[in-house]
């Protein structure tokens, strides 16, 4: 792989870090060691934290790529691509994504969580997501 990585002009993108660990660091080192490969990170977490765990892997770099939030209507894409990924289905989907865009301010890793918490049957009624009553589980921070 670091062949490759030293013969062709590629863009590594690592979406999707949880908790990133040492293992995911020495990748990340051996990967970007002659500066040749940029990497994007993208830690989709409710508040970002993981970011600070990134950063120290980029010093040196002339430019830093963080992540924060998605601009309204791609939000709302990955909202549904996420949806239809973890098989979520309700008769008021549609609605309800639009209301986590919109609560999360586009925030990734606060979508996928609100997308987590809706598998629950705590938050539903009949075949529709109780968007409300999650919100308000969420902001209260009784999520797992």
């Amino acid at each position: 792989m670091q062949r490759s990585l030293e013969q062709y002009p590629f863009l590594l993108a690592l979406d999707h870090l949880v908790g990133p660990s040492r293992v995911v660091t020495d990748l990340i080192k051996d990967l970007n060691y002659f500066d040749r490969t940029p990497i994007v990170f993208v830690a989709r977490t409710p508040h970002m934290e993981d970011i600070g765990t990134l950063q120290p892997m980029c010093a040196g770099k002339k430019e830093r790529l963080e992540l924060k939030e998605f601009p309204p209507p791609i939000a709302l894409e990955f909202a549904r691509r996420e949806a239809s990924r973890t098989g979520l289905w309700a008769s008021n989907l549609d609605h309800v994504l639009y209301q986590f865009v919109e609560w999360t301010n586009g925030n990734p890793g606060s979508i996928v969580h609100m997308l987590k918490m809706a598998q629950s049957p705590d938050y539903y009624s009949g075949d529709q997501i109780k968007a409300h009553v999650l919100y308000l589980d969420y902001r209260m921070g009784r999520h797992d």
